[in-house]
């Protein structure tokens, strides 16, 4: 293959490679738990029908690019999106309109994150990571290919639902970070504390009656 295209399906591995370890690999990240807050339902919302977006223009780039031979340029970063729709319906799993794609989604390929209890409020800050990094690829990676249609309309309707989904997702994880304390939201860094641990610097209590002073003396030189 010419060399432009080598290097681009380096660049595409080099993708979802760091997409999958942004899945894998534990980050430092606020750690949420909890029901949504109520001041947060409309951004949900919009957060929802951004996801459905996603879904369906995703759906449309993967069908135009093998009907157009560009699957061979584009199939990592479909996968990309993939993930970042699925990490969508684990968050919003309880929404009508994504139920049934997450309940395929838990039967088939994600079975294993299902049933170690992966879904809600915890999923919002991995969502929002990858959709914010699968936005920045195609808008820099893949916006020349736009003029290849209609895969380019789909492509272009990838990178908008994206964005405002990155973006409602950053405004509903404010919306909990500011009224965790006041709604009952749990909220931590990557630490974690042991229950029972103590301070390093307490003192032991010891268990010996010891008395100063109290014992026989000794004469020196006697």
């Amino acid at each position: 293959p010419p060399q432009p295209l080598i290097e681009l399906l380096s660049g595409e591995q080099t993708s979802y490679a760091c997409t999958y370890q942004a899945m894998v690999i534990p980050m430092q990240m606020p750690q949420i738990s909890g029901p949504p807050p109520e001041q947060a339902a409309g951004a949900l919302k919009q957060l929802k029908y951004c996801i459905l977006a996603m879904g369906a223009c995703m759906v449309g780039r993967l069908l135009t690019a093998l009907g157009q031979g560009l699957i061979g340029i584009d199939l990592f970063g479909i996968l990309d999106m993939f993930i970042g729709v699925s990490m969508g319906a684990f968050m919003l799993k309880e929404d009508e309109h994504l139920a049934s794609f997450y309940k395929c989604l838990a039967a088939g390929p994600c079975m294993q994150c299902a049933q170690q209890g992966m879904g809600g409020m915890q999923c919002l800050m991995p969502f929002m990571m990858i959709t914010v990094m699968n936005f920045v690829f195609d808008l820099l990676m893949r916006s020349a290919y736009m003029v290849y249609q209609p895969y380019g309309l789909f492509l272009i309707g990838c990178i908008v639902s994206q964005g405002a989904a990155a973006y409602l997702a950053w405004t509903v994880y404010k919306m909990v970070r500011d009224l965790a304390p006041a709604d009952g939201m749990e909220m931590g860094g990557g630490g974690y504390a042991q229950q029972g641990d103590q301070p390093s610097d307490a003192a032991p209590q010891g268990s010996s009656n010891f008395t100063p002073f109290a014992g026989a003396g000794n004469r020196l030189g006697g």
